[in-house]
């Protein structure tokens, strides 16, 4: 017999919180470069503020491009459409809110 597929309410309990949904595509440079293409200069500078933060916070480019495509409760979207949409800004404020504006890490 095969494996079972990831119960929802398992990983709700492993965790705490409830599982977010993923996009079906794996995230890459390349998509997120794509969304920074059709954005205003203010709203590329602050995606790579995002960006920058994300890495810093995250640990790796590879995380920061997950957090982007997740699911987020704040924004009803992922991130990354959020940002498409014109709300760069926006996610970059909610990150400030969490981490503050020039966070340090140890």
């Amino acid at each position: 017999m095969g494996t079972k597929p990831p119960n929802k309410a398992r990983s709700q309990r492993a965790t705490g919180r409830p599982a977010r949904k993923v996009s079906g595509k794996e995230p890459d440079e390349a998509s997120i470069d794509q969304v920074a293409i059709g954005l205003g200069s203010e709203d590329r500078t602050a995606l790579q503020h995002i960006r920058s933060a994300l890495e810093a916070h995250l640990g790796s480019p590879e995380a920061a491009q997950l957090w982007l495509v997740t699911t987020a409760p704040e924004f009803g979207t992922s991130p990354l459409t959020a940002i498409a949409q014109g709300k760069a800004k926006l996610v970059l404020s909610v990150l400030e809110s969490r981490w503050g504006p020039s966070p340090t890490y140890a």
